[in-house]
């Protein structure tokens, strides 16, 4: 994430003569223009925002001033209007107030005494109090987001109001309410390493959002409002304008189907696939599944393994709950024209109860299934179940084939802790991965790593993985226009990986990415007549130069 570093600037003069006043003082109230009325605040908004990330005020109790241009049932976004003519610095900033924003109306100047906060990468001003009004101002005209902006330039307008004339969509509009999106007319994604874009989202915080847009589509009118930062992202909170979406024509992808003289593997994480009745959120009955979502979901799992997917020969399965639902969906893909499988499971140490699995088709050559470190312990914390020293969650499940000219593959499927969880967690679990696979090559196997490491391609523990087993990372050889898993905060990157030893390597013949997911509006979800949005990861697939039996 970008956010954080420290300010300078305008602020050093008035902390140049602070610092030899006693460390209880504060600077004398000056006379001050607030949006046209005159009165003493300590200091302005520019001043509190600085022209950085921080505040170097946070922590203290602050006296400012300036007009409110949008209310929100927790409190109302003030900008000077009068400002300091530096671009570097915002005029706006968000006066949190829990109980409400109180009889404060759109138009009041007010006079703000509140304690300078960061919330998550949010300056805000943290009160109990409404301002003080002291006069009324138009509503400040709304600075346009353009396409020449870097997205270091996006920090300057935190608090302030903004307007987006032409943007593109860059992810699905998801189930939070969000769409993000990049000034302009643009051709690419936003990916991970991307450090100056300016990309941010709309999201619904004044009651208006942008639905089912999926990405490349694009927005054209003046959708304007305060810009808001929230969940690690730069936020538009849409509340004046129009916004018009228009369909870019960006369809799902499709695997090839593999021949007899092939092998095909792929990795899915299917995100949550419970049985009926099972809460997703333990403890939570809201989170209930019912009939009509299973189907749902199971059909649009079916629709992804036979049409996206080129029903792949071994499917690795991440985040799925039990044997049942697996042997459901086996049923579902072969009555709907597809190939018969075999399903895989053990359960495994999961507090909500997923594990990993697989989705094996008929007459490949399945030598044994077993699972990996159920019991291995570990020194650091909170991998494994809350309460233990477990390693693992969702123990490894190893699968080994072997393919008509007698080679052995040793498939080691894999779903670790979550992005949100420790690194020390993650390269804890993948040295015992990296151990497994030397232990299954050891007996001549050829070995392939896969699932959903959580991790990117640059991370210590991907990167243990390939190193100390010796493997090779696939997800290098996918078209870039293809090149991502997952999309975060609305840039495009990798957590799911397929590494292999090197003669599959050498016979690799095929590798892409089944975009059905990230890239397509969360409201796809309901429908059964295709796999967009079943998941919000995208299934990776290899294909080797390896004949099966079947």
């Amino acid at each position: 994430m970008m956010k954080k570093w420290m300010k300078t600037g305008a602020l050093l003069g008035f902390l140049g003569f602070s610092s030899i006043l006693g460390a209880n003082e504060t600077l004398a109230a000056g006379s001050n223009d607030c949006s046209g009325v005159t009165s003493q605040v300590d200091y302005e908004i520019h001043d509190i925002q600085g022209n950085g990330d921080t505040s170097t005020l946070e922590g203290q109790e602050v006296t400012t001033c300036g007009t409110v241009y949008a209310v929100h049932s927790n409190g109302y976004w003030i900008q000077d209007t009068t400002g300091d003519g530096d671009p570097s610095t915002s005029e706006g900033i968000y006066v949190y107030r829990s109980s409400g924003s109180g009889s404060i109306q759109v138009g009041d100047v007010i006079k703000q005494t509140a304690t300078v906060k960061e919330y998550y990468g949010l300056t805000e001003l943290s009160t109990y109090k409404s301002g003080n009004v002291i006069g009324t101002s138009q509503v400040p005209a709304a600075t346009e987001i353009t396409p020449s902006m870097s997205y270091g330039d996006l920090e300057s307008l935190e608090g302030m109001r903004v307007t987006v004339k032409d943007a593109t969509v860059v992810a699905g509009s998801n189930k939070y309410k969000d769409t993000y999106l990049v000034p302009g007319n643009v051709s690419s994604r936003v990916n991970r390493q991307d450090t100056t874009t300016p990309y941010f989202k709309v999201s619904d915080k004044l009651g208006n959002y942008i639905s089912g847009a999926s990405t490349f589509d694009t927005v054209q009118g003046d959708l304007t409002g305060p810009f808001d930062y929230s969940y690690d992202a730069y936020t538009l909170q849409w509340n004046a304008g129009t916004a018009d979406v228009t369909d870019s024509g960006h369809t799902e992808n499709a695997m090839a189907q593999d021949t007899s003289n092939e092998l095909s593997v792929d990795t899915f994480n299917v995100e949550n696939y419970f049985e009926v009745g099972s809460e997703v959120s333990p403890g939570d009955p809201g989170t209930k599944v019912t009939q009509e979502e299973f189907d749902t979901k199971t059909a649009k799992l079916s629709h992804a393994i036979r049409s996206n997917l080129g029903s792949p020969d071994i499917l690795a399965l991440q985040e799925v709950e039990n044997n049942q639902v697996l042997d459901e969906l086996v049923s579902k893909v072969s009555a709907d024209g597809g190939p018969l499988y075999t399903p895989y499971l053990v359960e495994g140490n999961d507090g909500r109860g997923i594990d990993v699995a697989y989705l094996v088709k008929d007459g490949v050559n399945v030598q044994s299934v077993t699972q990996v470190g159920k019991n291995a312990t570990t020194n650091e914390s909170g991998c494994g179940p809350s309460g233990t020293n477990l390693l693992f969650s969702r123990p490894p499940l190893v699968l080994n084939i072997q393919t008509d000219d007698g080679t052995t593959i040793s498939i080691i499927n894999n779903h670790f802790k979550s992005k949100s969880g420790s690194d020390a967690c993650r390269n804890a679990q993948a040295d015992f991965v990296a151990d497994t696979a030397n232990d299954e090559a050891a007996n001549g196997h050829e070995i392939i790593v896969t699932g959903d490491l959580n991790s990117y391609e640059d991370e210590q523990s991907v990167n243990t993985i390939e190193t100390n087993a010796n493997l090779s990372n696939v997800i290098y050889d996918i078209p870039a226009e293809n090149r991502f898993s997952y999309i975060y905060t609305g840039k495009a990157q990798f957590l799911d990986h397929i590494l292999v030893s090197g003669n599959l390597y050498n016979q690799m013949i095929d590798t892409d990415s089944a975009k059905i997911n990230p890239d397509f509006a969360y409201s796809n979800e309901s429908d059964a007549t295709n796999a967009l949005s079943v998941s919000d990861h995208d299934p990776l697939h290899a294909v080797f130069n390896y004949g099966t039996s079947y």
